[in-house]
């Protein structure tokens, strides 16, 4: 899995295994960009490229096998498969991450400082990495849906639920105020894994949503 992450030496090793191959023996590697393998395992392997689930299709499934509604459209925007949507769903803080994301974005409508906000969040739910990305990536999903309905009402809106808290926001943030910080968060989600000060980070970007504008 994650094979473009493999380093030199392991890229190495495993390319003397792809130049002499053995009877009934087969090696699958996994990645999301090809383009990051070495060049010389690309031209000794035979591509093969899985498409995502559609959301529609991992939200059927989900329905089926009796999950609630709104944890089911948020595991769908989440997940590319159904058995990605499912362990997304298994979480044990999914639903205390839910809440808080709720509050934040509450805090947001009532023009609090968001800073403090999310300090009451912090401690009670981003305690490991995985909670801290799963938030994350739940703050994309609610700011897309902040967009969607500026544009488009409630046409495909996860969190149907924060319908009455998404009219609050939208009167004092402009479609390109929502998109900067969209930007921002899917930035800050790309240099996670890098150095970088974390909590710094989530508390510019708390600053950075307390924006309104002029008249608001």
């Amino acid at each position: 899995e994650a094979a473009e992450t493999m380093n030199a030496h392991a890229a190495n090793a495993l390319l003397k295994f792809l130049e002499e191959p053995h009877p009934d023996i087969y090696g699958i590697l996994l990645t999301d960009n090809a383009m990051k393998l070495l060049p010389t395992i690309r031209s000794r392997s035979q591509r093969i490229a899985f498409h995502a689930l559609s959301p529609g299709a991992i939200l059927s499934f989900l329905h089926e096998q009796g999950y609630d509604a709104e944890d089911s459209r948020i595991a769908a925007a989440l997940a590319q498969t159904t058995t990605e949507a499912q362990r997304v769903l298994s979480i044990p803080d999914f639903h205390d991450i839910v809440d808080g994301l709720k509050r934040l974005y509450g805090a947001l409508a009532e023009k609090k400082t968001m800073v403090l906000a999310f300090e009451d969040i912090v401690g009670e739910v981003l305690n490991t990495s995985e909670n801290t990305t799963l938030f994350l990536d739940m703050m994309t999903i609610y700011h897309r849906d902040l967009i969607r309905f500026s544009r488009h009402g409630h046409k495909h809106v996860v969190f149907e639920s924060e319908t009455p808290c998404i009219e609050e926001i939208l009167a004092f943030k402009t479609g390109a105020m929502l998109r900067e910080e969209l930007a921002r968060m899917l930035a800050f989600k790309a240099k996670r894994h890098q150095y970088i000060h974390e909590r710094l980070a989530f508390d510019n970007l708390m600053l950075m949503l307390e924006r309104r504008t002029e008249n608001a």
